[in-house]
Formats: structure tokens, C-alpha cells, sequence
């Protein structure tokens, strides 16, 4: 017969027991952490992955997320078409309803501006407007008449939700000239100051800002003062004006034809009274 067990070894038996038990329940316990974690993270990626390849819309500005039955063959249409035209689903859904129900959208909207600014800028030999995948972005170049021609690279981006500005003028100067950069800085310093002088106080402040760094330069552009100039096509062509001062001011500096600050104030003045309107 087997013998009876003690207090002792009862007691130690029946610890482990309660310690085999409680193991099995923690690892349950973190089991189930872990089961939840990995659905909530394979949620966010999924959440990602949809938002990304435009399965749901986000809300972004003043867009919002709606749910659309589609059939396949339209959505494959859809697709066909925005890679095409460099954009996504939403985008194009979006732009194709605008239109239908006679909207103007931003992306619309920079379309038409951009389009105003081609036509002004192509019928100029002295840029190369170039052709570009970016649809709030707009490149050209122009050569500097200067020892190995350096590129003058400008980029027009036009904000989607503007406030006192509705875009902005980068300027590059591609060079390792360091006597070219300190030219071109000493014509930058000496344009701003223009600028700040004769159009800053009609407009609010805040509105045209500057950023000056070696070869590069970055300049807002204020909504014109009068409002019936606010249409696209305007825009476009007082951008594209605003581009040719800029760069004919630069190259006749640059050129030596212009030796001193006065006659660079008296070639700005003569833009400001030949009508055109300040941005």
C-alpha cells in the first residue's frame, strides 16, 4: 500500500499546483496582451495601407472620409486614368465630381493658374518651363549670362489652403562660385530692400516673406489688393510678370549694365509704373 503522504509533502505538492496554475493563467493573461496588441497594430498598418492607396479617404483640411460602392471595372477606369494623369483615386473621384457639379477645387484651381503662367513663360526664350509630375509645383530654368553660364532654377508652388499668401517663389543658383554667391547675395540684399520699401506698406504685414541662404532664395506672394485680379488666369500671368523683373533685374546686375543701387531702383520703379500689379 502506498504510504500516506504528510503535511508537509501534501502542502508542497498542492504549492505547486497553485504556482503550475497561476503560470498557466499569467501566460494566458499575456497571451491575450499580445493577441490584442498585434490586432490593434495590424489595424493602424491596415488603417495606413488603406489610407495610402486611397481605399478610404482621409480627413485632410476640408476633406472628409466617405464610404463609395464602386464597380470594379470603374474603379479600374479610375485608376488607369490617375496614373496617367500623376494623381491618385481620391484626387480624381473628387476632381470628376467637382467638375460635374460645376466646383472649383484647389487642384483645379493650381491647374488653371499654372496653365496662365506656361503660356506667359514658353512664349519667353529666355526659360525652359519645365514639365513636371508635381501638380503644386512649377519649374523653369534660365542661364546666367556669367562665366560658364550658371542655371537659375526658379519654383512656383501655390498653397492649397492659403492665407495672406497664396504661393511661393523659390529661386536656386546652381554654382560653386563663391564670388558668384556673394554677387548674387549682395543682389538679393539689395532687391528685398526694394521690395521693402515700395510695395510692403500696401500689403499686411506677414504677407510677402523672405528667405535668403547661400544660392537660394524663397519669397511668399501676397494676394493682389485688388480682388477682381484673384482669378486664375490673373494670378498665372502676374507670377509670370513678377518671374521676368526678377530675372531681367538679376541678369542686368549680373551683366554689369546695372553698377549701383540707384539704377537698380530706377529699372524696379520703371516695372512698378508700366502698370504691374505688386504680389
Amino acid at each position: 500500500m502506498p504510504r500516506m503522504q504528510t503535511r508537509e509533502e501534501a502542502t508542497k505538492k498542492y504549492k505547486k499546483l497553485l504556482i503550475f496554475a497561476f503560470k498557466k493563467s499569467l501566460n494566458k493573461l499575456f497571451f491575450i496582451a499580445y493577441k490584442n496588441l498585434f490586432k490593434n497594430l495590424y489595424k493602424s498598418i491596415y488603417k495606413f495601407i488603406a489610407v495610402y492607396y486611397n481605399i478610404f479617404e482621409v480627413k485632410a483640411m476640408n476633406k472628409n472620409m466617405y464610404s463609395l460602392m464602386l464597380m470594379d471595372e470603374v474603379v479600374q477606369a479610375i485608376d488607369k486614368l490617375a496614373s496617367e494623369n500623376y494623381t491618385n483615386r481620391s484626387s480624381l473621384i473628387n476632381q470628376i465630381l467637382a467638375e460635374y457639379v460645376s466646383l472649383t477645387t484647389p487642384q483645379q484651381r493650381t491647374k488653371e493658374i499654372f496653365g496662365s503662367l506656361i503660356s506667359l513663360m514658353r512664349s519667353a526664350e529666355a526659360f525652359e518651363v519645365q514639365d513636371g509630375t508635381n501638380t503644386s509645383v512649377l519649374s523653369m530654368k534660365s542661364a546666367l549670362s556669367y562665366r560658364y553660364r550658371p542655371t537659375i532654377r526658379y519654383a512656383v508652388e501655390l498653397y492649397e489652403k492659403s492665407g495672406q499668401s497664396f504661393g511661393e517663389l523659390r529661386v536656386t543658383f546652381r554654382s560653386q562660385s563663391s564670388n558668384l554667391l556673394m554677387e548674387l547675395t549682395h543682389f538679393l540684399n539689395m532687391f528685398i530692400r526694394l521690395e521693402r520699401h515700395y510695395i510692403h506698406p500696401y500689403f499686411a504685414k506677414g504677407s510677402i516673406d523672405y528667405r535668403l541662404e547661400e544660392g537660394r532664395f524663397r519669397r511668399s506672394f501676397a494676394w493682389p489688393k485688388n480682388e477682381n485680379l484673384h482669378t486664375p488666369e490673373h494670378l498665372g500671368t502676374l507670377i509670370g510678370n513678377y518671374i521676368h523683373m526678377f530675372d531681367d533685374m538679376l541678369k542686368q546686375y549680373m551683366g554689369e549694365k546695372l553698377t549701383s543701387f540707384r539704377e537698380l531702383e530706377d529699372l524696379y520703379l520703371t516695372y512698378l509704373e508700366s502698370g504691374m500689379s505688386a504680389i
